[in-house]
Formats: structure tokens, sequence, C-alpha cells
């Protein structure tokens, strides 16, 4: 089963305020550290954390799916080869209990 991508409101809603205060002024520094470029890089790192869990998840995704085909794949040999080795048995032994 796949997983959904991951959004984050507070990114959403952070990109919204950096271009309302941009209208005001897009030098805007309330000093004390927090200006529009301390907080557009904030945002950035939540970006590029966001991308990268997606990106992982994708890979995990993945990873899953080759496994489930594989076992499935394997299931079905394991299966037929047992289908073969019990043929094989009643053949030379009639009296074998191997049967289904």
């Amino acid at each position: 089963m796949t997983q959904r991508k991951r959004n984050s409101i507070s990114l959403t809603k952070a990109e919204r305020r950096i271009e309302g205060m941009q209208t005001i002024n897009p030098k805007l520094d309330f000093s004390n550290g927090f200006s529009i470029a301390t907080y557009n890089t904030k945002v950035i790192e939540l970006r590029e954390k966001l991308a990268a869990y997606n990106q992982a998840q994708t890979i995990v995704d993945k990873t899953h799916n080759a496994l489930i085909e594989i076992a499935n794949r394997l299931r079905v040999s394991s299966n037929s080869k047992l289908d073969i080795i019990v043929g094989w048995v009643e053949e030379r032994n009639p009296t074998s209990t191997l049967g289904y």
C-alpha cells in the first residue's frame, strides 16, 4: 500500500504570510532576528525537509512493493516445487500420504 505524500499546512501558511509581508516591504525587519529573510530561510528549510521525506517515502513504497512481488513469486515457486515433489513421491510409492 502506497503511503500518501506529506504536505504541511504550516508551510503553506508561512508562504502566504511571506507573500503578504513582502507586499508591505520586501526587506521588512522586526529586529530580534525576525525578518522576512530569516523567516524565508526557515520556510525553505521546511520545504527541503518535506521534499526529502517524500522522496524517502517513495523509495520505501517501491521497496515494499518489490518485497511483496518477490514474496509472491517465491510462494508460487515453492508451491509448484512441492507439487512436483508430491507427484514424484506418489509415483514411486502409491500408498504415500503426502498427497493432498
